[in-house]
């Protein structure tokens, strides 16, 4: 079933504690609903700011809010029909378990300052810590393949692979990962299995 959260904006006098709260939401249930509550209907834009794909944001009216979320609930109901984004993986983050979407995944690389850690970079331009080494990542799923010592790259998302300079980059972001020669000819291969063009 598909969580809803109803957050009023200002809490304790903090007039985007529900945003920063609704952060925290997403870093466990990436499907949840998110409905804002408000007196501050000019705050609207922040909510993209903070990237956590609210449903509604609902000026606080009497004789308006039942209405807004009776359609709000029942876009949810219709989400619930909808098919699912894909499967998700479970990973550790500082002292935090989170659940992600492999399909958000652009790629993991390296700490360089502790080989038991490693960064997730996603789709919505997030560079997230991650306690896990590549070697346990690399296990989460089949579209994770390791293309360097440093990095691993979710192959179901590059966009393209530049065989001279030897590194791929990811649709929808600016991002390049190197890719070791070793590692090129089973890379090819790879994506020939993702798409009807021939690498």
């Amino acid at each position: 079933m598909r969580n809803v959260y109803i957050l009023d904006l200002e809490i304790g006098g903090d007039d985007q504690a529900g945003l920063k709260f609704s952060q925290k939401i997403r870093q466990y249930d990436l499907a949840a609903s998110i409905i804002f509550l408000t007196v501050h209907d000019e705050l609207l834009p922040t909510t993209y700011r903070y990237q956590v794909e609210a449903l509604d944001f609902i000026v606080k009216n009497p004789e308006k809010v039942a209405a807004c979320l009776a359609r709000d609930l029942t876009k949810v109901l219709k989400k619930l029909e909808m098919p699912h984004r894909g499967r998700t993986i479970t990973l550790r983050s500082h002292y935090e378990i989170m659940k992600v979407y492999v399909n958000d995944i652009l790629c993991f690389q390296s700490n360089p300052d502790n080989t038991h850690a490693s960064f997730m970079y996603t789709t919505n331009n997030q560079r997230i810590p991650i306690n896990m080494s590549l070697r346990e990542l690399e296990e989460q799923a089949d579209e994770l393949f390791r293309v360097h010592r440093s990095y691993l790259v979710n192959v179901a998302n590059i966009r393209s692979l530049n065989v001279k300079k030897h590194e791929v980059s990811f649709a929808a972001s600016e991002l390049t990962v190197p890719v070791s020669r070793l590692k090129m000819r089973k890379l090819m291969e790879i994506l020939n299995n993702y798409s009807s063009i021939q690498w």
